[in-house]
């Protein structure tokens, strides 16, 4: 055999790799939205071609844990977001964090603002169809961003802020008490306040960070101070 045709099989092998390569699946993860909705996508997508379903998830910690191959794009339950410990998770994935797209209810200002605090690749509705989905998928991945329509109208008239920005001072020196670990009542007694009032303050302030409890609250002020 001569150099020649050692350099021209070398050829050949880069041109099957480069092949190789570009009709490479783009992989794909979901995580939260429940096992029915999860599964009923992966196997749209599998039957479709377009993606290579790699992890199936109830949360962000739980794929973060996982050893699965490297994850192209994720797409995640927008309820389970902006929680810090949640968004943190996506930087622990080994491969890297992925395009994030985000599935909601409904098109509102909190969306805007959790799409733009998480660096959100896309937005879809859950009134989407399975092909607008996969479109969606497919445009972030090769670079786009994708939202609703609307969304640029909302977006806007939207205060992207930190969530923790948006509270009151009076919101605020409670979420404080509430990081140190205080009761309620203790909370009251601080402030010169009724425990009605606590209550009704820190339902307020779930409500404008988007959590379900003391420990997230206290763990989006802790990320805040920690900027």
């Amino acid at each position: 055999m001569t150099d020649i045709d050692v350099a021209g099989m070398g050829i050949a092998a880069r041109q099957e790799e480069t092949a190789a390569a570009a009709t490479q699946v783009p992989t794909v993860a979901f995580v939260g939205g429940g096992t029915l909705l999860r599964e009923a996508l992966g196997w749209w997508l599998r039957a479709s071609g377009a993606f290579d379903v790699t992890a199936s998830c109830a949360t962000l910690a739980d794929l973060a844990v996982l050893d699965v191959a490297p994850v192209d794009v994720t797409l995640v339950d927008a309820t389970q977001l902006p929680d810090p410990s949640a968004v943190e998770a996506l930087e622990r994935l080994p491969s890297g964090r992925p395009k994030l797209v985000l599935l909601a209810p409904t098109l509102d200002s909190a969306l805007v603002r959790v799409a733009a605090l998480c660096r959100a690749s896309g937005v879809v509705l859950e009134s989407d169809s399975a092909p607008d989905v996969l479109d969606a998928l497919r445009h972030v991945c090769s670079g786009r961003v994708v939202y609703p329509a609307g969304w640029q109208e909302l977006a806007a008239e939207t205060d992207v802020r930190s969530p923790v920005a948006l509270l009151s001072q009076r919101q605020l020196e409670v979420l404080r008490l509430v990081a140190e670990g205080r009761r309620n009542d203790e909370i009251a007694a601080e402030l010169v306040v009724s425990q009605n009032t606590v209550k009704f303050h820190i339902h307020e302030i779930y409500a404008k960070l988007g959590v379900r409890n003391r420990v997230q609250a206290a763990q989006m002020l802790l990320a805040e101070d920690g900027k």
